[in-house]
């Protein structure tokens, strides 16, 4: 239900249930009750009128808990504390919202624009509608304080906001879990095998085919591989096709660089078509940071599997291979998730290269691997998925870098995509053919989607990185009220498997996220001009700040996918995919807080910025990246005047401490890579080299540096 009804469901609900218990008392004998019964429906009633939305939420709960309409209020004063909603504050329990914290803080209130949007693009924007998160879920780890600066916290943030915000790090005492297909976790502890490099893959004593019958895989086939054909990494089989079945679960349906099921096949039978030992290397090296959340052990192959994908790569002359362009841009996925710009730009900068000799970026129809291909529909299937799935993977990293590679789309068929295209000159016509029932059409729509994402990329930003032309400067909003348009009729065309709902897998879940990163990035460089630019699209307000709310009514729908993310999808929490709607959120946040009046923060958003940054946390074992992430964001809230920098220094070594990334050189400054990964998304509007990575670090620690000398001084 949209927020507008809101209210109207509450009066429905606890009519419903007055009127119920009306004709079960009216039975009674008692004349004196059935007069009571009245009373207290009409004050029921007046109070979900005059209450505040929490307050009369929290109401209809407790009646929906069972609680007897009288026993809400004093025995001495029912009818006056029926007629006045301060006697109800009054008398309200501290914890009465503890277990439903989030239920009243995400039914947006939405008019205009924002209801428009709703009503006419729900699967876009669907009604925010309150929902349950449990504390249990999230329950074992102690409190990471963030109090509001000059004054106490606010009691609500104390109470259901602690219970579910608090519990969303994973901890190094509980790195193992079970996810929907099963994984095991069986190895020993962290400090257990050394990872050893031979020539001969000699397998360990206690490894064996066998040891894999206990384990299931997303598919049959990876219990009967032997992983020593492609590695000279001494790793068990059992290990790393744990490792392959997680990325394929887990990030091949949103990177979709090669067709699964002929990787697998060549994985599984030795044959070198749809596999080779750079991919694999390079899979297994971008996999094992993940899922060591689930076997910790694989933390220590994950930079053998990564150095050898690198020796393979740069070793003799590298033919020009689907699998080579494929893990070349795994290896430069890995690289920029390390924090080693140097090296994930040059291997995305070889990957095109090689891509563009054999067809897969950059050609017209002559000149693309239409020519080489020749109908052969398994190698059709093959070609397609790693130019997408690279053009993907470029689109992902232009938008953290806030800079446009590739020219135009590739000319091959989108995979999965129904119809064909590309006549060859015996008049047979490229065949479509279905995706896994695992992905679905995630993929396909993806790829629709970053086409659109192209254009936003070259009218935007320049090709040549850090310009000084700015998207300020640069962009009318005719353009991007255009491209919003055509993102709306895009999201009007999703099959009914990808519109949003409780039985989406994660994929679907980020392919919307992804969407509204969009919808954030096309509107940000007007936020400052919102009140004088008016949008032509809606019919709802032809006022002007429409800018404004279409840019807040897609970080509300950001808001609530980030938190079904978090509560529902243990298993995808530490993937890096779905980094990018925490980076979105927590810059609304401090743009919002900073706008406000005297930088002020509400329950509310400490919740958000909480369960965000908690998000972040779950990643922090994985991904050294995350660690100059989470100090990029905090160095914002400092220098916005919203924390204080010793709450920012306690958050983070809250943090670190929880993830077990204590002491670790690559997580503390010590590493000599550098990266200029776009952080803070407002300023990069206006002076991008000004809003990387690295700047935001160092400003944060000059700014501890000026509170010490200023707290020496006092």
């Amino acid at each position: 239900m949209c927020s507008e009804t809101y209210s109207s469901h509450l009066e429905y609900t606890c009519t419903r249930q007055l009127s119920l218990h009306s004709v079960v008392s009216a039975q009674s004998p008692e004349p004196w009750l059935k007069v009571r019964v009245d009373e207290t429906s009409a004050g029921l009633l007046n109070l979900l009128r005059t209450l505040s939305q929490d307050e009369a939420f929290d109401l209809l709960q407790r009646l929906r808990a069972g609680s007897e309409p009288f026993s809400l209020f004093p025995a001495t004063s029912e009818r006056l504390s029926l007629e006045h909603p301060e006697q109800y504050r009054r008398v309200r329990t501290p914890d009465s919202t503890s277990h439903h914290i989030s239920e009243s803080r995400l039914a947006t209130n939405a008019t205009g624009i924002e209801l428009e949007l709703m009503m006419r693009y729900p699967v876009a924007y669907p009604c925010l509608c309150p929902v349950d998160v449990e504390p249990a879920l999230f329950e074992s780890l102690p409190t990471l304080p963030l109090p509001t600066p000059g004054s106490p916290t606010p009691e609500r943030s104390l109470t259901g906001a602690r219970q579910v915000a608090n519990r969303l790090i994973p901890t190094k005492h509980a790195a193992t879990y079970v996810t929907n297909q099963c994984y095991s976790s069986s190895t020993g502890p962290i400090g257990s095998p050394e990872v050893h490099m031979s020539g001969d893959g000699t397998e360990t004593a206690n490894d064996s085919m066998h040891s894999q019958s206990s384990q299931r895989y997303c598919d049959a086939r990876l219990s009967r591989t032997d992983f020593r054909k492609w590695t000279s990494v001494q790793v068990e089989n059992r290990l790393a096709a744990g490792a392959v079945s997680y990325y394929l679960e887990t990030d091949h349906p949103i990177h979709g660089l090669f067709d699964e099921d002929l990787f697998l096949t060549d994985l599984n039978s030795g044959q070198q078509s749809f596999c080779s030992a750079v991919l694999v290397n390079a899979v297994l090296g971008w996999a094992c940071q993940s899922y060591s959340t689930i076997e910790p052990v694989a933390a220590q192959y994950q930079s053998a599997f990564y150095d050898e994908g690198t020796r393979l790569w740069q070793g003799a002359e590298h033919p020009n291979t689907l699998t080579g362009v494929a893990a070349a841009h795994l290896l430069s996925m890995t690289a920029i998730c390390q924090g080693n710009d140097a090296a994930a730009e040059h291997r995305l900068q070889e990957a095109f290269a090689m891509g563009c000799r054999m067809g897969l970026y950059g050609a017209v129809e002559e000149k693309s691997a239409i020519t080489w291909l020749d109908n052969h529909h398994s190698w059709i299937r093959a070609a397609s998925h790693t130019a997408w799935g690279g053009y993907c993977s470029a689109t992902h990293y232009s938008l953290h870098y806030q800079t446009a590679l590739l020219e135009r789309p590739p000319f091959l068929p989108i995979p999965g995509e129904v119809g064909a295209k590309g006549d060859r000159s015996k008049g047979d016509r490229y065949e479509s053919y279905p995706m896994s029932s695992k992905i679905g059409q995630t993929f396909n729509k993806l790829c629709e989607l970053f086409r659109i994402a192209h254009r936003i990329l070259w009218e935007y930003y320049d090709g040549e990185g850090q310009s000084e032309d700015t998207p300020v400067k640069r962009v009318n909003l005719g353009f991007a009220e255009e491209i919003f348009r055509e993102q709306l009729s895009w999201s009007a065309s999703l099959p009914l498997h990808l519109v949003r709902s409780d039985g989406n897998s994660h994929h679907v879940v980020l392919l919307h996220t992804y969407f509204h990163c969009l919808v954030l990035d096309i509107f940000r460089p007007f936020l400052d001009r919102a009140s004088a630019l008016p949008l032509t699209t809606f019919e709802a307000d032809k006022d002007n700040g429409a800018v404004g709310i279409v840019y807040n009514a897609s970080v509300n729908q950001l808001k609530r996918l980030v938190l079904l993310y978090l509560s529902k999808f243990g298993h995808g929490a530490t993937s890096a995919l779905w980094r990018p709607a925490l980076i979105y959120v927590l810059n609304s946040l401090i743009r919002d807080a900073r706008l406000s009046s005297e930088r002020k923060r509400t329950s509310e958003w400490d919740f958000y910025f909480k369960t965000c940054m908690l998000g972040l946390a779950k990643q922090l074992p994985c991904f050294p990246i995350t660690d100059r992430v989470i100090q990029g964001i905090l160095s914002m809230a400092v220098r916005d005047g919203i924390m204080s920098t010793s709450e920012a220094s306690k958050m983070l070594e809250d943090m670190r401490r929880e993830a077990g990334t204590e002491g670790w050189p690559s997580y503390t400054g010590v590493s000599s890579s550098c990266t200029s990964f776009i952080v803070d998304l407002d300023l990069a509007t206006k002076h991008p080299s000004k809003a990387t990575v690295d700047v935001l670090v160092n400003e944060l620690d000059r700014l501890a540096m000026l509170a010490d000398a200023a707290s020496s001084a006092s």
